[in-house]
Order: structure tokens, then C-alpha cells, then sequence
């Protein structure tokens, strides 16, 4: 399968020699730099994922409008091989780039042990 851009940017910034990193720690930096690519993709921005800080709102400090959450949305759950229930889905996610990187983490866990 071929890897998404988003991804291939993430290995590129975490996986270059990296191997110090507790597994979980090192997946939840590439977890980050993959949704900031995907941010950056469909916001057309150039943001380093070095200057996202953990608690960024993603709505605000990346601009992002209804359309833009939807098509975010997608994009996670094609990138990360989740399902989102949005009945369910919390968006105070969006406001807190760590709690998101968490709650795609539980959902990838639910999704291995379904």
C-alpha cells in the first residue's frame, strides 16, 4: 500500500534514527507529525510540527472551519485506519492536539483487539 503524504512526512521527522524513544512515546510523535501534515495539506500552511505545541487548538491556531474538521476528519480515519463514530465524537478534541493524538491512539487499540 502506498504510504500518504502525511506519513511519509512523519516518518521523516521521528524515524530518522530515533530507536531511544519508549515505543509508545516514539508513536505518539509520529501520531503528531502526521496530523500536523494532514493539517498542513488541507490548510495549504507550512507549519513545523517542532513549533506545535501539545495543547494547540487545532480550530484556532490552524484556522480550521467546518468543512475543513470534516475533511480533517476523513483524513484521520483513512490515515490512521480508525473509524469515527460522530454521534459520539467529542470536538473538544480539536482543541487540544494531545488529547486528539490520545483519543486516535484508543481507537487504533480498540481496533486491534476487535
Amino acid at each position: 500500500m502506498k504510504q500518504s503524504h502525511a506519513a511519509a512526512m512523519a516518518d521523516k521527522i521521528y524515524n530518522n534514527g530515533k530507536q531511544n524513544d519508549f515505543p509508545e512515546k516514539n508513536h505518539q510523535k509520529r501520531m503528531k507529525a502526521a496530523i500536523v501534515a494532514l493539517l498542513n495539506e488541507i490548510q495549504g500552511k507550512q507549519v513545523a510540527v517542532e513549533t506545535v505545541p501539545d495543547n494547540c487548538n487545532l480550530v484556532t491556531d490552524f484556522g480550521l472551519n467546518s468543512l475543513g474538521m470534516m475533511n480533517f476528519i476523513l483524513q484521520i480515519e483513512e490515515q490512521f485506519k480508525v473509524t469515527i463514530d460522530l454521534e459520539n465524537f467529542d470536538l473538544a478534541f480539536f482543541n487540544n492536539l494531545s488529547l486528539l493524538v490520545q483519543y486516535i491512539g484508543k481507537l487504533q487499540n480498540e481496533a486491534q483487539h476487535a
